[in-house]
């Protein structure tokens, strides 16, 4: 028998789970060495990001649990590739030059070379002696005994095992030193069969308990299946209740527009007539005009000029009958247009789940008129977060009204020009003097008055005012300049200038760098380089526009001069949508100051200098 410094180096490259030569070796943070493989098993085993060290117990914290991001053993790898790299020499042979080594016994310790094989096999005495290849070796596909040297007496094997301190020794370690200690020490050979009869012991438990386990899985897919089968009969009566669902709600969307297209009909048959009543204008004067037409082709004498003066009299009374009248087919229009679908409310309770809703007549009727404190005073209104409307006077003072016409009256010394709420409930008010001031929600001035900076009313005139759409600036109009300012809500210089070549008399936040803006005779949407991207115009009548809370534009155009009023619904991108209010007629105040916005209850306040307009909905199946 005999050891060489290679067999010693090997002896310690082999991992303690597997018992071969390391693969991919790993660190833990208690500095022993194990298999990737064999960590990645272990970490299994033990269901966390930690590992337990077999060896010292000590806990190795597992990186985001992937044994991949463990430090690698870099210089144990380079060692075994050095190993692999070596030439083992024959150790039964004597001399300096020994023949290469192609075998190993176990049991004798020695390394063989051709020669030395063949006598060994054929003795006897070494009969029943495991041999294997060294290439198996360095390949790490058979591991060698592991018979360690005792560090202090170097000729002996750590065939002994102390088992207080859990190692092995060699025998007169084990008499002299760990004996007189008292410690428990065992031969070697005895312990590791003792070892292998408790790790079969342990293994054929484990095999009984994992088909245990494999009853238990195999029941649980039994129970699974099962669950399958009840989710399967609850799929079932699901769709087959979702298609009955389906089917009346066809019959009643079926029934809805049915309902829907008789009442439309009706207005279309009005119109439809007065179409036709029209063609038939056009039909007679056409056979009349061609008639009279003959009467240019030669001279007119006797009963053809009698006949000729007939049929241009009868030309005149029917050009006289030929009258437009453009309001009769609005006024129809307007009263189709009252025709309306109101959605059923699901949280109403007692009501059928599959009843879409109905059609109904909405109409939008005055609700009440409330005066003003000060006569021809109010210039600006606006709406407030917590369902009120807000009016400014001139003359000092802002009242408040709720949908009930009740009234409260704040900041009475200041002129206000224009006002505008904040989503916080702050109120912005630009004064008799184009100052910009923000307000609490109790109205006590927050002090950043002279923090925007704005011209004075003779240098930039009035205008509009208005929080923009993303409630991120202030917006205000200078009809003597033809400009729009755009304040930061802290204040400051104007973060941005919109020349205009008209001037601008109302504006309204949109969207992000889109202001809709109110001229003299129009309104439309302004882009950020000042120019109308589309308009609306209504010959006769002033625009007073609204943005509503469900995104659309409620439009009330006035005729001044007639104290006429007509409010038209509009999308955000100025589509027509209906009528909501048609020839209403208002009490007309000395100043044509007109302004329309939305309660957040969904009225709408229609103010002139001098009175309030509520006007409300309602709607009837008639």
């Amino acid at each position: 028998m005999a050891t060489s410094v290679n067999d010693l180096v090997t002896c310690n490259l082999q991992c303690p789970i597997c018992i071969n030569v390391f693969v991919d070796p790993r660190l833990l943070s208690c500095s022993h060495t194990y298999c990737k493989d064999c960590l990645m098993r272990l970490s299994n085993s033990q269901k966390g990001r930690k590992i337990i060290c077999p060896v010292c117990r000590k806990v190795t914290n597992v990186p985001k649990g992937n044994v991949d991001l463990l430090q690698s053993n870099q210089p144990i790898k380079s060692l075994i590739e050095d190993v692999k790299n070596q030439t083992q020499a024959c150790t039964v042979c004597r001399g300096n030059e020994k023949p290469l080594a192609i075998t190993y016994c176990q049991e004798c310790d020695d390394y063989m070379c051709v020669d030395c094989h063949k006598t060994h096999d054929r003795w006897d005495k070494f009969a029943g002696h495991e041999v294997v290849k060294v290439d198996d070796i360095n390949s790490g596909k058979v591991s060698k005994k592991k018979r360690r040297k005792c560090q202090k007496h170097k000729s002996e094997d750590e065939e002994c095992f102390c088992v207080e301190c859990k190692r092995f020794v060699c025998f007169r370690c084990g008499m002299m030193e760990h004996g007189k200690k008292g410690h428990n020490v065992l031969d070697g050979k005895e312990h590791e069969d003792e070892q292998k009869e408790k790790i079969g012991e342990l293994r054929g438990r484990a095999d009984v308990e994992k088909s245990k386990i494999d009853e238990y899985i195999v029941f649980i897919e039994e129970q699974q299946a099962k669950m399958q089968q009840v989710l399967d009969k609850l799929s079932r009566e699901i769709e087959q209740t979702c298609e009955e669902s389906i089917q009346q709600l066809q019959e009643r969307r079926d029934h809805l527009i049915k309902e829907c297209t008789r009442r439309i009909e009706v207005f279309n048959k009005e119109l439809q007539g007065m179409k036709d009543a029209s063609k038939l204008q056009i039909s007679q004067m056409k056979e009349v005009s061609d008639l009279v037409e003959n009467g240019l082709k030669m001279p007119l004498e006797g009963e053809a000029l009698t006949a000729h003066d007939t049929l241009c009299q009868n030309l005149e009374e029917i050009l006289g009958m030929s009258k437009r009248d453009y309001e009769q087919p609005r006024k129809t229009t307007w009263r189709g247009e009252r025709v309306a679908f109101q959605r059923i409310r699901r949280r109403a309770r007692g009501l059928n789940e599959l009843d879409l809703g109905e059609v109904v007549i909405a109409n939008w009727v005055l609700d009440q008129v409330v005066p003003f404190p000060t006569k021809d005073g109010i210039n600006c209104i606006a709406s407030s977060p917590n369902g009120q409307v807000a009016a400014g006077s001139r003359f000092g003072g802002l009242f408040l009204y709720d949908v009930e016409g009740k009234q409260q009256v704040v900041l009475k010394d200041v002129g206000i020009r224009g006002v505008a709420f904040l989503s916080d409930g702050r109120v912005a008010v630009r004064d008799s003097h184009n100052h910009i001031s923000i307000y609490t929600k109790s109205f006590v001035n927050q002090g950043i008055q002279s923090e925007f900076i704005t011209p004075s009313h003779d240098e930039g005139g009035f205008g509009g005012f208005a929080v923009d759409y993303e409630d991120s600036a202030l917006i205000a109009s200078f009809t003597k300049l033809k400009k729009i300012f755009v304040y930061p809500i802290r204040g400051g210089k104007p973060a941005k200038k919109i020349s205009c070549d008209f001037k601008p008399i109302e504006v309204f936040g949109l969207r992000s760098s889109v202001i809709l803006v109110v001229t003299e005779e129009n309104l439309g949407i302004l882009d950020s380089t000042g120019n109308f991207k589309k308009g609306l115009t209504r010959k006769g009548y002033r625009p007073q526009p609204a943005v509503c809370l469900d995104g659309t534009i409620a439009v009330a155009w006035v005729k001044h001069d007639e104290g006429l009023l007509m409010i038209e619904q509009y999308s955000r991108d100025l589509e027509p949508l209906r009528t909501l209010v048609a020839d209403f007629k208002f009490q007309i105040p000395q100043h044509s100051w007109y302004h329309l916005r939305e309660f957040s209850t969904g009225e709408l306040a229609f103010c002139t200098p001098d009175n309030l307009y509520i006007f409300r909905k309602t709607s009837s199946v008639s």
